[in-house]
């Protein structure tokens, strides 16, 4: 499923609100993305332990803050290596493959032990009143709660039919919003480097 959500270009004055609710007391900053070769996508807390048992530092927690531009932010819970000498590297592939984050450190929360490694779920605020947008953030919290209540962290799925109910409705109101938020001079969101209008926009007529 596509992925419109990215690495803010700046940090706008909605980002620092939304920074303060998710983590009062933590700073927030660029952080360089340098995976390592063992690194496993979307498994930040495994991959900075072993970055630390190998090259010593300390695992930083706190959240990634991406921006779906007119549509939401959303602060992912997430580790970073912090390096011996000062300075935080972000050790894990980013989805799309950003080369720099936007990270909210957090002095208060941690990984729980003994939870399914999934961390809580993403806080999001929408940045329009479009109804579309608050039923696509309760849809995806439902999604992370079935896959909670059936244990499965990040393998295996729940029963087909709820959890597949659920993605096909996202699906559904992901494309809408995309319709919604793109104009028809911007790039298409389809990832062809074309104009919308000339793109995806001319096959919805």
């Amino acid at each position: 499923m596509l992925n419109p959500s990215t690495t803010p270009a700046r940090v706008s004055v909605e980002i620092r609100a939304f920074a303060r609710e998710v983590a009062a007391e933590g700073a927030l900053s660029f952080v360089t993305v340098e995976a390592s070769a063992d690194s496993e996508p979307g498994e930040c807390f495994e991959n900075v332990r072993a970055r630390v048992a190998r090259d010593g530092g300390r695992l930083q927690y706190g959240w990634i803050i991406w921006e779906w531009p007119r549509i939401q932010l959303q602060a992912e819970f997430h580790a970073v290596w912090a390096a011996e000498h000062g300075g935080l590297v972000d050790v894990t592939p980013t989805p799309d493959g950003e080369h720099r984050i936007l990270f909210l450190t957090d002095p208060v929360r941690v990984l729980e032990t003994g939870t399914d490694g999934m961390g809580p779920d993403n806080i999001r605020k929408a940045l329009n009143h479009n109804p579309l947008i608050i039923e696509y953030q309760a849809v995806s919290a439902a999604e992370v709660a079935l896959r909670r209540k059936h244990s499965i962290g990040r393998i295996g799925h729940p029963p087909a039919a709820e959890y597949e109910g659920l993605l096909d409705r996202k699906a559904e109101l992901l494309a809408a919003l995309l319709r919604w938020s793109t104009g028809r001079n911007d790039p298409c969101p389809c990832g062809s480097s074309k104009k919308y209008k000339r793109c995806c926009q001319r096959s919805e007529h």
